[in-house]
């Protein structure tokens, strides 16, 4: 994977070497559960592919840190010329609410 980051200071640094672990972590993902996109490609991402992921991850992560995970994909797809697959999503964003009762 291509990082389109200048490595300079260590906070920089830190933030490519998470995004490598959760972007491989959600490839992973898709790999195991064969989650392939209408071409037989794992992007783009639908959004049952998604509330999948984020169901899997609340199992061992919080809320905030699930929504880190999915901007971590959704730069995936941006760095590869795919749309925002986080747009319109209205069942992932009700999924991802924290609730309120």
């Amino acid at each position: 994977m291509n990082i389109h980051y200048k490595i300079g200071t260590r906070e920089k640094v830190r933030i490519i070497e998470v995004r490598i672990i959760e972007v491989r972590l959600y490839l992973d993902f898709c790999w195991q559960d064969r989650c392939l996109g209408p071409n037989s490609n794992l992007l783009p991402a639908d959004e049952q592919t998604l509330m999948h992921f984020s169901a899997l991850l609340a199992d061992n992560l919080t809320h905030a840190s699930i929504k880190i995970y999915l901007l971590a994909v959704r730069s995936l797809h941006i760095d590869n010329s795919l749309p925002n697959p986080l747009v319109s999503c209205l069942q992932l964003q009700r999924l991802l609410s924290p609730s309120t009762s």
